[in-house]
Order: C-alpha cells, then sequence, then structure tokens
C-alpha cells in the first residue's frame, strides 16, 4: 500500500508536470480547443515548485514523519524507518518520471493527433466549401453560355465578387465573361465590363488582349477613334503585366493595318503615313524584346489567316514586306532557340 500511495503521488505530479501545451492560433472566429487542463497545469506547477522551494524543510519533515510512523510496524524501527523512507523516495520519483515521460511522449503525440484530425476536418471542410463555390459560379457560367444578355454578363460578376473572396477565382471567372461575351460579338459590352471592373478585379494579361481585340473589331466597323485609342489602352495594359507577351502586340499592328487601309481607300496620306510609321515602331519594339513577343505574334498571325482579318495579313505581307521579313525572322530565331 505504501508502495502504491507513494507511486500514485509522484504519478499524478508527474503527470502534472508532463502535460504538453496546445499552441493555439490567433483566431478572432470559430472554436478552438478546451485548454482548462493545460492552464490547470501550468497553476499547479508553479504552486507546487513554489511551495516546494520556500517549504522545502517542511516537506522533508513530513516524509520524515510519516516515515517515522510507518516503521513502527518493523521488530527494528531504525532499520524500518530507512526502508519506508527509501521505498516513499524510490517509487514517488519513480512514479513521477515514468508519468512525466508518458505525458511528455505519448500524451504529446495523442494530442497532436488530435490536432492534425481537427485541421484535416477544417481543410476538407474548405475544399467542400471551394468546390460548392465553385461549381455555383461554373453554373452561373453555363447559364450565361446559354442565355447570354449584357444583364446576365454583369449579374454573374457582381454575384461573384459578393460571394467570392479569392482574387485569382475572381480573375478566372471575369475571363469567361469575357470570352463568353467575345463569342457572342458583343464588343460593346467587353468595353462596358472592362470599365466597371478595372478596379475591383485584377484583369488578366489574356483578358486584356482580348479587350484590346474588341475595340479593333469595334473600330474596324465605326472608325471611332475611342477604339482606336481603346485597342491602344488595353494593349498596353497588358504588356505592362506579360512584358513580352506577343498577342498585344500583333493587335496594335492590325489596327495599323486598318489605318493604312482606311488611308488608302479615303485617299488620306497623311492617315497612311501615319499608319506605316506605327508598325515600324511596334516591329521595332518586337525586336528588342525576348524573340518570344515576335513568336507569339506570328503565331497569332497564321491563326487570323481563315478569319476576318486575313485580309489584313495579305496587306501585311505585301505592302509591308520589310516589316512582315523582320517579324518572320525573329519568329524563327525563336525556333531556332527552342530546338
Amino acid at each position: 500500500m505504501v508502495m502504491l500511495a507513494s507511486f500514485s503521488v509522484g504519478a499524478l505530479i508527474g503527470f502534472i508536470f508532463g502535460i504538453p501545451r496546445t499552441l493555439q492560433d490567433n483566431k478572432t472566429e470559430g472554436i478552438v480547443s478546451n485548454s482548462n487542463l493545460e492552464q490547470l497545469s501550468d497553476w499547479l506547477t508553479k504552486i507546487i515548485v513554489g511551495v516546494g522551494l520556500v517549504e522545502s524543510k517542511e516537506v522533508f519533515s513530513i516524509v520524515s514523519a510519516l516515515a517515522e510512523k510507518l516503521s513502527s510496524g518493523f521488530y527494528n524501527s531504525s532499520v524500518g524507518y530507512t526502508i519506508v523512507a527509501c521505498t516513499l523516495i524510490f517509487y514517488f520519483f519513480g512514479g513521477f518520471f515514468i508519468s512525466y515521460l508518458w505525458s511528455r511522449i505519448l500524451l504529446e503525440r495523442i494530442f497532436q493527433e488530435n490536432i492534425d484530425t481537427e485541421k484535416r476536418i477544417a481543410a476538407l471542410e474548405e475544399n467542400i466549401a471551394a468546390l460548392e463555390e465553385n461549381k455555383d459560379a461554373q453554373d452561373e457560367l453555363n447559364e450565361l453560355q446559354l442565355k447570354y444578355t449584357k444583364e446576365n454578363a454583369f449579374s454573374v460578376i457582381d454575384k461573384s465578387i459578393g460571394e467570392i473572396q479569392d482574387r485569382k477565382k475572381l480573375t478566372s471567372i471575369f475571363d469567361k465573361v469575357i470570352g463568353i461575351a467575345y463569342e457572342k460579338l458583343d464588343y460593346s459590352t467587353i468595353n462596358e465590363l472592362a470599365n466597371a471592373y478595372n478596379t475591383k478585379i485584377d484583369i488578366s494579361a489574356r483578358t486584356w488582349a482580348d479587350i484590346a481585340l474588341a475595340n479593333l473589331n469595334l473600330y474596324n466597323t465605326t472608325n471611332s477613334s475611342i477604339y482606336s485609342d481603346g485597342v491602344i489602352i488595353a494593349s498596353n495594359q497588358a504588356n505592362k503585366i506579360l512584358k513580352d507577351y506577343g498577342i498585344p502586340a500583333m493587335v496594335k499592328i492590325y489596327l495599323g493595318l486598318v489605318e493604312f487601309k482606311n488611308g488608302k481607300e479615303e485617299n488620306n496620306p497623311e492617315k497612311i503615313s501615319k499608319a506605316k510609321k506605327d508598325i515600324n515602331t511596334i516591329i521595332e519594339h518586337i525586336q528588342n524584346e525576348n524573340s518570344i513577343m515576335a513568336y507569339e505574334a506570328y503565331n497569332y498571325m497564321l491563326r487570323n489567316d481563315n478569319t476576318a482579318f486575313s485580309e489584313f495579313n495579305q496587306i501585311f505581307r505585301t505592302e509591308f514586306k520589310e516589316q512582315f521579313d523582320l517579324l518572320q525572322d525573329k519568329y524563327k530565331e525563336h525556333l531556332s532557340k527552342s530546338a
């Protein structure tokens, strides 16, 4: 009984000393693990250490008195005193160290597994919420694809801004809405969307290129300087994000080719001269940039051989043969580097 009692007291104190502490994140929302046991352990540890240091003589006196009382059952009380005192001390510290090590090693592992489980559950809940969020956004985009109107396009983006915090996801949704509007040939709405959400959404370089192309289509049919300015602004925004992006550069070349064609039809030497100067400037810029810009610009031009811009490709090849050759040579330079 003496051994068991001494071991139990030591084990209890060892457990109190050994309880691991859980680090809590700074959270203002949600439910966190109950840390009362850890706080109680800290409190009792400080009390025990404090009392033990201040009242150490009293503690030794209590142990000595207990050993003396228990040794009365021995034939030789002095021998009994030594045996009882050693038994009390040995089993106390044995219980203390066994319980302390169990708390530090196994209990810590149990706590950590519990924390990891909570984190996995939280991550799973976040993933489920993200999937539901993505599903809702995709459903909205599918609906817009089937029943496209300008109002619906604005509605999808407004709803996404209200529900989605991830700016990359907002960028992706905006890209897709612009893509749908472009498929529907609703170039004016593309401009309205860009103006409305330019400061609210991080518009990607690819989408700025689409906006530039929408303005080019509008300029080609209206000859309004508003849209020619729109081509330049959107193209520059695209290249501000991605310096060596070739498609915006080719869109600006197309703008110059449209100006050149209009100048020819109007017999306007000034417009023709300005178009030539603008195209030369763009080609010089491409020559001074990484060859990837020429590669993308030339590839984009080739893709337009079977579109409404095929006539401008022909003008570029014939009326601007020198500039075309420079672009083609830079394109081939990139191919040789990549080989």
